[in-house]
């Protein structure tokens, strides 16, 4: 029985119509069926990543996109996502200074966009310096950890001068004992 719907779902993943379906599908980012466009794709081992980011410009403030994206081990592609993302989010309205957010719902979005960003950053010391400082002085609460996190696994020369001042700043606006208690470890 096993092998008989193995063979089905073989066969179906063989349909050349499934692979126009799904790249039709990906070129919708505002589509509720992204997700299991993306899914598809990659069962069928088709590279997303390139079409992705094409709707970035369309959506640069789009999480669903920024999540799949930091799903990449090629630092170019890395390099060109930071990029964009520091050019295109609003990074000046995400720096509004620590408070106990959540951060959840459609406001939020840009701030969603950079937590996930911060969570590629660990792996990638020194790049995207932008991100990590306006990441410690986010109202998000996961953003400041995140960026926390980051500058704790990179070496201090990579932090920069706009991080550094933004730590020591923090480090005196902090709202949250156990981030504060943080700063201080890395501080």
């Amino acid at each position: 029985m096993r092998r008989r719907y193995a063979s089905l779902c073989q066969q179906m993943m063989d349909d050349p119509q499934w692979v126009q379906l799904v790249e039709q599908e990906l070129q919708h980012a505002d589509s509720p069926h992204l997700h299991y466009a993306i899914r598809v794709a990659r069962m069928l081992t088709l590279d997303v990543w390139p079409v992705l980011f094409d709707q970035l410009s369309r959506y640069p403030v789009k999480p669903t996109l920024y999540f799949e994206l930091i799903k990449t081990e090629d630092e170019q592609r890395v390099r060109k996502l930071v990029a964009f993302a520091e050019q295109h989010l609003p990074l000046g309205e995400i720096a509004s200074g620590p408070a106990n957010l959540p951060g959840y719902g459609l406001e939020y979005e840009a701030h969603q966009c950079l937590g996930m960003l911060l969570q590629l950053l660990s792996s990638h010391e020194g790049m995207g310096q932008e991100l990590v400082a306006a990441g410690l002085w986010s109202p998000v609460t996961s953003n400041r950890r995140a960026a926390l996190h980051v500058l704790k696994v990179w070496s201090s020369e990579m932090w920069g001068e706009k991080t550094t001042e933004r730590l020591r700043r923090l480090s005196v606006a902090e709202t949250e004992e156990s981030i504060r208690e943080q700063i201080r470890e890395i501080l």
